[in-house]
């Protein structure tokens, strides 16, 4: 029973300790032996052993570096100096030595630390970096003379007249995690010039002390309970190895990772609930990631802990190692789901703490005898570690109200690198919370596990912290019952239809930062590359004066334009028209004698927008050249293999975008018993796939890679040779498909990034691919959605492949689609979007990701296709006649016979209902007159059989007779019903079929608040979602679809507070029209948006945009009134 009233009773029950037992009681100072050597904790002598060079996978410290960069404005390193030798003074720990015996020696006095100065200020940048690499090198790989003080190092390097960086090696054999704190306490008191008080005890006593427990009934108790436990408990977990791994002195390799505020809350939420902690919860999924990949599922594995025992109150203010190991071991029962594994974990984890009075180190050493008496041990096991996987939780730890991270930098600040290491320890998992979220580090040994698997059992951990998060149900659902397979497709190409729930999918978040950072380089690149346009065409003396005019003509001549650049010069032409730079009247062309004004952010100074800035300069000193034929794009584009990783792969876009992809496909693959078949089409630079594959390779069977350029298939060969899964084959999107590339029952997923632009015909070029798919297959591409970009039009428009397009792009002059034209482009195709990413129609990223399923097409009794035809017409004509109240011919226009919008989404929604899945508005609108409409279906015909019964809305239900209804939609149950007139109204006019539609119809809002608690304001809106429905709606097929649950809501938050007040005003308005312009997309949830603006130290703006599909007038009125009611007080119920 966990529960308070429970652990009072079970307090109640333990007999009181006799006086004479009490720790506290016995605890002696002993100054006169301070200095007498005294052993060393059982860590403590592990990590000693383990500095050995004949130690396998040892020879190294257990110690941290630290490097901080300091202004000398706000530093004194004379000051830090003096500080530092007091420090030394106060705490005998520095001014300890083991020796030879393994015994820890404190000296009585040392001579004074001087901290060595590197004077590196008449180096370059580049030396410079060369120098302080070197230094960091010899202190991640130095292991100082145990028995020779100091252990620890201190240095500076001055880099400049008002900068240093300083440099920090701590022992663990002198330090735990809350020493780093103490430590930074007493440098602060010590820096200020403040003495230091000397300590009433000693790190001594408290080991004598400890020594002198051994003989208490509890540690007797505890060791017995560990000799029975010993015989079973399993080995450690039997990771794949790496054969080729090289014994020398390891290396170790840091992977970082996060979970938001609000995915953490969630989990520390419903673990709350259970009564279980949150270092149990994510122990267990820590082990169940193991276990995917162990060769067996029971392994045992090493928690660390901090047992800094209060036998005196003076212990909280030493320095010294208190730390302590215990085993835990797991046995994963096929038939236990997550959430019975974690309460098995807390309940297992309270019976080992109740015996940690044995530090696990002995009981290691213990199990060690245990296994090679008995025989377990093989001769290979022998010489690895027996623990070499460990869990560390800083969870919980407070430090006078400091978590760990603020104890660590109150004093120099976050620093600008750490690296941590243990002998024998291949994979240490550090978490501690940062700030409300989740921070989690896994500190590895590289080169020891297999290669990628330290990568892939990261990235499957994160993936599952992040599933569990977005639906904690996932914790009670059954880890053996595969997805059921779709009765009429074989085994080997199913992917289960509703069973991922696309909207609830853990994705990359887009920060205020990377926004930020993103638009400010594209609005300088996209203005310098207009400038470098329009400059190319002052140089060969066009549009020097106002009065002139050009047609087209006569300015290709003047440039001397080869042919097959004479479309890329018209869209130059219509870019500088859109832009205001040129007008142009009956195929005239003018000067407006103006310029667009260039973007007051300056480029920012990551390399990737660097780099990208000097290729646009490449290729625009290029231009007289690329124009007539004499150099090409190719070549300029592929000149460093810098310029396409900073446009496909690491530039903060494609980062998110890429790794999204690789989620959603290991989402699929998690459901493909057999393996995926995938497809990739433009693969290029392979810097998709290589995301792709480094998570989700194992659920890859096949991957086919492809490319219209020998040479990506050459270097993809090399860059994924590790992957056995790949093939490489020539594919043109453009070019009859190879039957070599077509797969027996089809590919599972097709992967196509930024390449179906390219598409000479795109809605054949996609029906190809559609053929290519299984049935329920998956088209995932991602596509740059900023339709106009002088960017691309000033470099990679010279790559024919660009601007090949002869299709309806004509119209828009551009190759590229905005958002929405892709999603319905792709539902006409027969692929129906399934995810949007981001899921606005405007991406501050620029591009999006799309999920796409193709539509499934079972006929059970195929008709012939003549039969089949006229049974549709038929069918569509009746339905016409339900809506329309009259006879049907062929002239009859449903418009001109009385239908209306509302009318027109009913009767879609019908015909669809029916089996015709290509009826939708946009066909209506276009083709009005009966005969036309059925044209459209002639080719492909209906999905329905002669068996079908159509369930029809007729266009009179009542709102009443609908809103009730129930369905599963994506996994997820949601209630639904048709759209009021007026929500219809809004809907379609937001729809860009109307011409004067394709706006939006929303309420906006700005709240200015002085000193706003944003949390609660968070959790005040959240309240309200769960109240009302309206808010938990999208809108699907003309129909208003209720979630009954959704994720909790995170509002976009960015601080001005440090901006200067022009900065400021112009971002601001630009929120603002954009917020006018655009509102929020109503086909996924929310739709609504609340952005805070944290203005300066008192003042913050909330910004809240909501459709009005969700509420009118008076409901905002009350929406409102509620809102302010919460956030003064969460408790009050609605």
């Amino acid at each position: 029973n966990l529960t308070i009233s429970g652990l009072v009773e079970a307090i109640a029950r333990i007999p009181a300790a006799p006086e004479s037992d009490s720790m506290l009681k016995h605890f002696v100072s002993d100054p006169h032996n301070r200095y007498t050597p005294f052993p060393l904790t059982p860590i403590q002598h592990a990590y000693w052993i383990g500095r050995e060079p004949w130690v396998q996978y040892g020879g190294i410290a257990c110690h941290v570096v630290f490097e901080w960069d300091k202004d000398l404005t706000e530093f004194n390193p004379q000051q830090f100096a003096a500080a530092w030798n007091a420090l030394i003074k106060r705490h005998d720990m520095l001014r300890m030595t083991v020796n030879h015996a393994g015994e820890q020696v404190v000296h009585a006095e040392v001579d004074y630390f001087p901290i060595v100065e590197r004077d590196l200020r008449s180096l370059s940048e580049e030396a410079q970096h060369v120098e302080l690499e070197q230094i960091r090198q010899q202190m991640r790989h130095q292991v100082r003379a145990a028995d020779v003080w100091p252990l620890f190092d201190v240095q500076l390097s001055r880099l400049s007249e008002h900068k240093v960086r300083l440099h920090l090696n701590l022992d663990l054999l002198q330090f735990d995690v809350q020493s780093f704190k103490i430590m930074m306490d007493d440098l602060a008191t010590a820096y200020q010039g403040k003495d230091l008080e000397p300590l009433s005890i000693t790190f001594r006593d408290y080991v004598m002390h400890e020594q002198t427990l051994r003989h208490s009934a509890e540690w007797q108790n505890s060791w017995h309970y560990w000799q029975q436990t010993i015989p079973t408990l399993p080995k450690a977990p039997q990771l794949p190895l790496n054969p080729d791994y090289q014994h020398h002195a390891p290396e170790f390799i840091t992977l970082e990772g996060r979970l938001s505020d609000s995915e953490w809350q969630t989990l520390k939420s419903v673990w709350q609930q259970w009564g279980v902690t949150p270092s149990a919860g994510l122990l267990t999924l820590f082990a169940h990631t193991l276990a995917n990949w162990t060769a067996s599922p029971d392994f045992t594995l090493n928690m660390t802990f901090f047992n800094r025992q209060p036998f005196h109150e003076a212990v909280q203010d030493l320095i010294g190692d208190f730390t302590s190991v215990l085993l835990m071991d797991f046995q994963h029962d096929s038939s236990t789901d997550l959430k019975q594994r974690i309460l098995q974990t807390q309940s297992k984890l309270w019976q080992r703490l109740g015996h940690s009075q044995v530090n696990g180190v002995e009981v290691i050493r213990e199990l060690a005898k245990h296994w090679k008496s008995s025989g377990q041990l093989s001769e290979q096991e022998a010489a690895l570690p027996l623990t070499p996987v460990v869990f560390t939780s800083m969870l919980g730890m407070s430090m006078d109200g400091m978590d760990i991270e603020q104890a660590m930098t109150h004093l120099l600040g976050d620093p600008v690198y750490v690296l941590s290491q243990t002998p024998q320890v291949w994979l240490d998992h550090q978490i501690m919370e940062i700030e409300g979220n989740l921070a989690f580090n896994w500190y590895c040994m590289a080169g020891v596990l297999a290669p990628d698997l330290l990568e892939n059992l990261f990235n499957q951990y994160l993936s599952l912290l992040q599933q569990c998060a977005a639906d904690p149900q996932f914790f009670e659902r059954s880890l053996t019952q595969p997805e059921p397979l779709h009765p009429l497709l074989p085994p080997d190409h199913v992917i289960a239809e509703s069973t991922l729930d696309w909207h609830n999918m853990s994705l990359p978040e887009i920060s205020p930062q990377i926004v930020q950072e993103v638009t400010q380089a594209w609005a300088q690149l996209e203005h310098r590359a207009l400038r470098g346009i329009w400059t190319t065409l002052r140089n060969h003396q066009l549009f020097t004066s106002p009065e002139q005019a050009y047609r087209t003509p006569q300015i290709i001549q003047q440039l001397k334009v080869t042919d097959k650049h004479h479309k890329l010069i018209q869209l130059w032409l219509d870019q500088l028209c859109r832009e205001g730079v040129l007008t142009e009247k009956d195929g005239e062309y003018r000067f407006q004698d103006d310029f667009p004004k260039a973007p007051r952010l300056p480029l920012p100074q990551q390399a990737w927008c660097q780099r990208l800035d000097t290729y646009l300069e490449d290729c625009l000193k290029q231009h007289p050249a690329l124009l007539n034929g004499r150099h090409s794009a190719l070549e300029l584009l592929f000149s460093d293999p810098a310029i396409t990783d900073s446009l496909y792969r690491c530039n903060p876009s494609l980062q998110i975008l890429n790794l999204s992809a690789a989620r959603a496909i290991y989402a699929l693959g998690q459901q493909q018993a057999q393996g995926l078949n995938i497809l990739e089409v433009g693969a290029g630079t392979a810097a998709t796939t290589r995301e792709v594959l480094s998570l989700a390779s194992s659920t890859i069977r096949h991957y086919q890679f492809t490319d219209v350029s020998r040479l990506f298939l050459h270097e993809a060969r090399e860059l994924l040779s590790e992957y056995p899964q790949v093939s490489y084959g020539l594919f043109d999107i453009n070019q009859p498909i190879d039957e070599a590339l077509k797969m027996d029952g089809g590919y599972q997923v097709i992967l196509a990034v930024n390449v179906l632009h390219d598409a000479i015909d795109l809605a054949k070029c996609l029906q190809g691919l559609r053929a290519l798919l299984a049935d329920d297959g998956y088209l995932i591409l991602i596509e740059a959605t900023d339709q106009h970009s002088p960017m691309q039009l000033a470099t990679v428009g010279f790559i024919e492949g660009i601007n090949a397009f002869n299709d309806f792009r004509q119209s828009t002059g551009s190759g590229m689609l905005t958002q929405p034209a892709w999603l319905a482009l792709l539902a006409e195709q027969g692929l129906e979007p399934q995810l949007s990413y981001p899921n606005s129609e405007v991406s501050a990223l620029r591009q999006h990701l799309i999920v796409t399923q193709k539509r499934p097409q079972h006929s059970p009794q195929t008709l012939g296709q003549s039969e089949s035809y006229q049974q549709q017409i038929e069918q569509i004509k009746s339905i016409w006649q339900t809506f329309l109240h009259g006879e049907i011919n062929h002239d009859t226009d449903f418009f001109l016979a009385g239908g209306d919008s509302l009318m027109a989404t009913k009767m879609i929604v019908a015909l669809q209902h029916a089996g015709i899945k290509q009826a939708s508005l946009q066909s209506l609108f276009e083709h009005p007159k009966f005969q036309d409409f059925c044209c459209q279906f002639e080719s492909a015909p209906s999905t329905a059989t002669t068996t079908v019964e159509t369930d029809i809305i007729e266009p009179n239900t009542t709102l009443e007779s609908q809103d009730n209804t129930t369905q599963q939609k994506n996994g997820v149950c949601v209630r639904h019903y048709p759209l009021t007139p007026l929500q219809n109204a809004y809907w379609l006019g937001e729809n860009a079929l109307f011409s004067l539609g394709n706006g939006v119809a929303h309420f906006y809002a700005e709240l200015e608040i002085k000193h706003l608690d944003r949390l609660r304001l968070t959790q005040a809106w959240n309240r309200l979602v769960q109240l009302h429905d309206q808010l938990r709606g999208e809108i699907d097929a003309g129909q208003y679809h209720i979630h009954r649950q959704v994720p909790e809501y995170q509002p976009q938050f960015l601080d001005l507070s440090s901006w200067d007040e022009p900065q400021k005003t112009r971002w601001i308005d630009e929120a603002r029209t954009q917020i006018a312009a655009h509102g929020v997309a109503t086909h996924q949830w929310p739709l609504f948006d609340i952005s805070i603006l944290q203005v300066d130290g008192e003042t913050s703006l909330v910004h809240l945009v909501l459709d009005l599909v969700v509420a009118d007038g008076k409901s905002l009125n009350t929406l409102f009134q509620q809102w302010f009611a919460l956030y003064d007080d969460l408790s009050i119920e609605l």
